[in-house]
């Protein structure tokens, strides 16, 4: 039942007029993604400071390798390490940068993918906003006499 699924983490912004639609769902575990294209994946989710990180390795790194302090082969193994790295930790320092912005934590979801995910999470927003709705209602109901 459990083979095969990811889990996601959904986080919110509490004080927009519909949470919801800014919900963000973060997949946990490595990110092949943010291994390869790190620099732009950077840029792209807004983690502002892994941006000038990238920019200072890489440039570090060249500096290093064309003034012979470490050898070519070195210089690659480091990045490929260095990349492999940063794959493993993006999602955790994502998570740390949406919760600086305001973001919160409101739900854990197991799903194959992002949009089951989102299928899933929705749907128990839904049945759970009905629920209280029909609690609320009934206790209205009930305090009126009607």
């Amino acid at each position: 039942m459990f083979f095969g699924q990811k889990t996601f983490a959904v986080y919110t912004r509490v004080e927009d007029s519909n949470p919801l639609e800014t919900a963000v769902f973060v997949k946990d575990g490595f990110s092949p993604m943010a291994a390869i294209f790190t620099f732009f994946w950077a840029l792209y989710n807004r983690v502002w400071w892994l941006v000038g990180f990238c920019f200072f390795v890489q440039v570090g790194l060249q500096f290093l390798s064309e003034y012979g302090v470490i050898e070519e082969e070195t210089r690659q193994i480091i990045i490929f390490c260095y990349h492999i790295f940063l794959g493993l930790q993006f999602q955790d320092w994502y998570e740390e940068d949406l919760q600086s912005r305001g973001y919160i934590l409101i739900g854990i979801v197991m799903a194959k993918n992002l949009e089951e995910a989102q299928q899933r999470f929705f749907d128990k927003y839904i049945k759970h906003t009905t629920r209280k709705q029909q609690t609320t209602t009934n206790s209205l109901l009930a305090v009126s006499g009607a």
